[in-house]
């Protein structure tokens, strides 16, 4: 005989929920902890955005309309992207307080990848058609309309090395083209210094207006920016100080604002699961163990599915035991099986290899090319990580491909063909 469960009139409850939602949380705002975050006030730059506030300051003037090119530049996580959105968020204001009218756009040239797609979102966000039209032709569109609008566009370019010299020259003169007094494209370039001479051509630097290199930040100075995000993203008295001077001097070691961030962010998670009231310097040392300074998820931001799965295959191949690199042919047999696991036809070697290109470039893996070992000719390239653990980057990419089926992933323009990239 088969016994119900409403037979024997038994509830079943399971609160588990209802109980992490109902308790007192450490982290109140989680977008606070992003890096697309801009804060209120930026801590420890003021003498960088008094630079930029001169050298913007002629496109304020309503007599004439002047293009300005200023390049950003240094290590990772010393807010070289934060310093460039925030200063453009406050000029607009201010600019407008002025009757002027300055717009500006962030694009990752990683995400890009041609100077010709960013034009192209460009137009579309002015409604302009631009199918058929060349990069000459839509920038020409593009100037006058500003110039019929009477509004001046500050592009933010990061990662402008991804794009080389010929195609930001490409921009800077296009000023020439309408003559002095009425250029209406200024630009704000973003570097990492190991990329710079990828960039720095000699009429580039001719024709910048500034190059602000940004160094890493002190303890003290790491210690202002996590006050400000704990007391934006963190409930009232959930962090001791000692543990926010705990993550400063870990941090302080290369920095890096965005590893110090992250560390109190995963010390707040730890918290939350352990259901501590506060984070403490214990947690922030169990914290420091999950995040590796300089790797963090958002490197595969703007990667392509097919350079994800590339990736994939590569982590997980030299996830082996005893294997510490891998080959072109390795990768490529992993590849095609991860492309069958995701619903995805493969693509060519000769594309896979470029995949492989982009993933170097990136930074994500590196290729060195060595003789063959067999005959003496012909050479061959060994594939390794570069510094992320091949099961870390697994789960990034197993997390990021998950978005993506969901539709949730973001900063991927849309391209004709994965072929082309």
């Amino acid at each position: 005989m088969i016994i119900t469960i409403s037979e024997l009139n038994v509830v079943y409850k399971d609160d588990t929920i209802s109980k992490i939602l109902s308790n007192n949380s450490i982290i109140k705002r989680r977008d606070v902890f992003n890096r697309n975050f801009i804060p209120l006030t930026l801590q420890a730059r003021r003498n960088q955005l008094q630079r930029l506030a001169n050298d913007f300051k002629i496109i304020i003037d309503k007599s004439t309309s002047c293009a300005v090119h200023v390049l950003i530049t240094g290590k990772l996580g010393v807010g070289k992207t934060v310093i460039a959105k925030y200063f453009c968020q406050r000029l607009s204001k201010e600019a407008e307080k002025r009757g002027v009218k300055i717009l500006y756009r962030y694009y990752n040239c990683f995400a890009y990848r041609r100077i010709g797609s960013v034009l192209r979102e460009i137009m579309k966000y002015f409604g302009v058609p631009t199918r058929g039209f060349s990069d000459d032709e839509n920038l020409e569109t593009l100037n006058t309309r500003l110039r019929r609008e009477n509004k001046h566009l500050i592009l933010i370019l990061d990662e402008a090395d991804i794009f080389g010299a010929e195609p930001i020259l490409h921009i800077i003169h296009a000023a020439d083209s309408v003559g002095f007094g009425d250029a209406r494209i200024s630009t704000i370039l973003i570097s990492r210094q190991s990329k710079i001479q990828e960039l720095m051509s000699t009429e580039i630097s001719e024709r910048l207006s500034d190059k602000i290199v940004l160094d890493g930040y002190t303890k003290e100075e790491l210690k202002g920016i996590l006050q400000v995000r704990a007391g934006t993203g963190l409930h009232p008295n959930r962090v001791v100080e000692r543990a926010i001077d705990k993550v400063s001097e870990i941090a302080a070691i290369t920095g890096n604002a965005r590893h110090a961030i992250d560390i109190l962010f995963h010390a707040g998670n730890i918290a939350e699961r352990e259901s501590k009231n506060k984070i403490t310097p214990e947690i922030v040392n169990l914290a420091k163990e999950q995040v590796i300074p300089e790797l963090t998820p958002d490197v595969l931001k703007g990667l392509r599915k097919h350079e994800l799965l590339a990736a994939l295959a590569i982590a997980r191949r030299l996830s082996n035991k005893g294997i510490n690199a891998t080959t072109i042919n390795e990768a490529y047999y992993y590849y095609q099986i991860d492309c069958k696991r995701n619903a995805t036809v493969p693509n060519a070697k000769s594309t896979f290899q470029r995949y492989v290109e982009n993933l170097v470039q990136r930074e994500i893996i590196i290729k060195d090319v060595h003789p063959s070992r067999r005959s003496g000719r012909g050479r061959y390239a060994r594939i390794m990580l570069r510094k992320i653990p091949a099961i870390l980057l697994i789960k990034w990419i197993g997390d990021t491909l998950l978005k993506i089926r969901n539709g949730e992933g973001e900063n991927y323009p849309s391209v004709k063909s994965e072929k082309e990239g």
